[in-house]
């Protein structure tokens, strides 16, 4: 299996705390930004002044598997994982000197990772176990517009994994686990076609008929920039609960800021499915540990991680509307990955 993950199509398969999420008066939801400054100093390096922690990123997607993966990593003897379940670091937090998409120079890296480092790992640890390989997931950052440059300008040598989902099931488990539609009666057939009249008469990312524009058109990337603010300040009324399920204009996203040499290396990109046990309870990612270079362990199933409600089946009209949908979006995903995919 290459590091782009198995050949199985999607259209075949049937002490700093956390910033909340605040309302600031207008009815509007805003994700909150804070602004990183302090001295330079950095913790640890190779001898070279890069730094090099942590080593490993998990950027999503969420409802992906990305908590069983890390609760796997935690068993594993030559792994440390953030103490933070989701740091939302690269996110939330942005350095005073950045650019508009999320450039951060030379001159504040070391503060920024520094603060970092303090709010996501036990930088005793750390110290204590420099030669181990550190990681940390937030789902977001696949999504989010500027994760992928803050992570590249101050962790340019990090390995990247993404696990993709069935972008039908995981909207599905999307809704079953965000109790606060349910609370407002809103069913699964609503929130999706919030989305999708959004993405429709908003931005043209898809046709009146529900057709894919291909992610690869000039005003492609405004469209989803544009997309992606509607969810940041209405996240409680739409929550992307379509969006995060195209993954082809996510990742292109990622792949200008890294070029095909630097993928090739750091990049490790994985169906949420190949974490599934086999029938003696096995979990097989050789593929993924020996590509953040540690070594092999054999994993089996984990404890169930969320208890989301049964609500039943999703309708059988709804999920094949949603594969319709799909389906040009995940052919632009098949060419973006290359063969193997």
């Amino acid at each position: 299996m290459k590091q782009y993950g198995s050949s199985r199509r999607f259209n075949d398969m049937d002490e700093m705390t956390e910033v909340p999420i605040a309302n600031n008066g207008t009815a509007e939801i805003e994700i909150p930004t804070v602004i990183v400054t302090g001295t330079q100093i950095p913790i640890a390096n190779n001898g070279t002044g890069e730094i090099e922690i942590p080593t490993v990123i998990v950027i999503g997607t969420q409802k992906g598997g990305t908590d069983a993966l890390n609760a796997f990593m935690k068993l594993h003897p030559d792994m440390i994982t953030s103490i933070r379940k989701e740091p939302h670091w690269f996110d939330w937090h942005l350095s005073p000197n950045e650019t508009s998409d999320g450039k951060i120079p030379k001159k504040d890296k070391y503060a920024y990772l520094k603060a970092y480092r303090e709010h996501a790992f036990n930088i005793t640890d750390i110290r204590s176990h420099l030669n181990k390989t550190t990681m940390e997931k937030t789902p977001v950052y696949i999504y989010d517009l500027k994760a992928a440059y803050r992570i590249k300008s101050v962790l340019p040598k990090a390995k990247i994994i993404a696990l993709l989902r069935d972008p039908v099931e995981r909207a599905y488990s999307h809704y079953k686990m965000d109790g606060y539609h349910r609370k407002q009666n809103r069913t699964f057939e609503d929130c999706i076609e919030t989305d999708i009249d959004i993405i429709l008469k908003e931005n043209g990312i898809l046709s009146q008929n529900e057709s894919a524009v291909r992610t690869n058109l000039p005003d492609f990337d405004k469209a989803w920039a544009q997309y992606f603010e509607i969810f940041r300040k209405h996240r409680r009324k739409f929550d992307s609960i379509v969006g995060r399920g195209i993954y082809a204009a996510q990742l292109r996203r990622w792949f200008k800021v890294y070029n095909k040499e630097e993928r090739m290396k750091q990049f490790f990109v994985m169906k949420s499915e190949d974490l599934r046990p086999d029938k003696y309870g096995r979990v097989d990612i050789t593929d993924m540990t020996r590509f953040i270079g540690v070594s092999d362990k054999n994993f089996t199933e984990v404890k169930k991680i969320h208890g989301t409600p049964d609500i039943g089946p999703m309708q059988t009209k709804t999920k094949a509307r949603l594969r319709r949908l799909y389906k040009p979006f995940n052919d632009e995903l098949y060419e973006l990955l290359g063969p193997g995919w």
